[in-house]
């Protein structure tokens, strides 16, 4: 019996040896798992918060890239529509000039071709030329033009050019272009007769030509304005869309930099 009960003392202690030793090793690997359960929460922790920052940065990159993108799309369409009224205001100074060019061409023709029928006329009245006494039964200025023509006093293309002057300044057919009952002393006194009437219309072609001219530059002046104020619109639209192109391809969210 005392050897039994030896015998279960001794697998009693071994048992009770065993169990504190499993014990410890629970124990260790229970404080482990606390630990690494806690590590664990911690990660998670730290983990979302850099995912939340990480959001909250694609977030603020995605509206820097749509507000560059909407930004170059307003110079864009500024830059265009500076273009466009440019070449409009280009077309509509080049039409202006090619006018001014056509009228003050055909008002000088006009002025020195009143100039030179003055001349000839006092000179025939002067002289008592032969034509003088046809022109004294002229009454109109067409057929005082004719009448010169044909007496070779001035040549056909004057003729044409003072015709077409005169109907156009005085918005008239030729049996409106009259001068008035033709008479001697008419001519003798220069009372409303023929170098009247054409320094008049003289004149009127040099105030014609004075009035285009001064109109002319001033349309110029204004082009140049606005054609400057248009350039240098578009170049400061030009380097604003080149710098808003430049932001947007530096910043971390664009392509060239392999993020999304």
């Amino acid at each position: 019996m005392g050897k039994i009960l030896d015998t279960i003392a001794d697998c009693e202690a071994k048992v009770i040896k065993e169990g504190e030793q499993s014990q410890k090793v629970y124990a260790e690997f229970a404080e482990w798992c606390e630990d690494r359960a806690a590590n664990l929460r911690n990660e998670v922790k730290t983990s979302k918060g850099q995912a939340e920052g990480l959001q909250a940065t694609i977030d603020k990159e995605i509206a820097t890239q749509q507000a560059l993108s909407s930004e170059i799309d307003d110079y864009g369409a500024d830059i265009a529509s500076d273009e466009k009224d440019l070449a409009g205001a280009t077309k509509i100074r080049g039409q202006e000039n090619a006018d001014f060019q056509a009228n003050e061409k055909d008002l000088s023709a006009a002025s020195d071709s009143l100039a030179r029928a003055i001349t000839v006329i006092e000179r025939e009245m002067a002289t008592g030329g032969a034509s003088m006494m046809q022109l004294k039964s002229a009454n109109s200025l067409t057929q005082v033009f004719k009448i010169m023509v044909q007496a070779s006093t001035m040549n056909t293309a004057d003729a044409q050019t003072l015709t077409a002057f005169v109907q156009s300044s005085n918005n008239a057919d030729d049996d409106d272009l009259e001068l008035g009952a033709p008479a001697a002393a008419v001519y003798e006194s220069h009372s409303g007769g023929i170098v009247e009437v054409l320094e008049g219309l003289h004149d009127q072609a040099n105030e014609q030509l004075d009035k285009i001219r001064k109109s002319e530059r001033a349309a110029l002046s204004n082009y140049q304005q606005l054609k400057q104020s248009l350039t240098d619109a578009i170049q400061y639209a030009n380097e604003d869309l080149s710098e808003a192109k430049k932001r947007s391809r530096s910043e971390p969210g664009s392509a060239s930099n392999g993020t999304r």
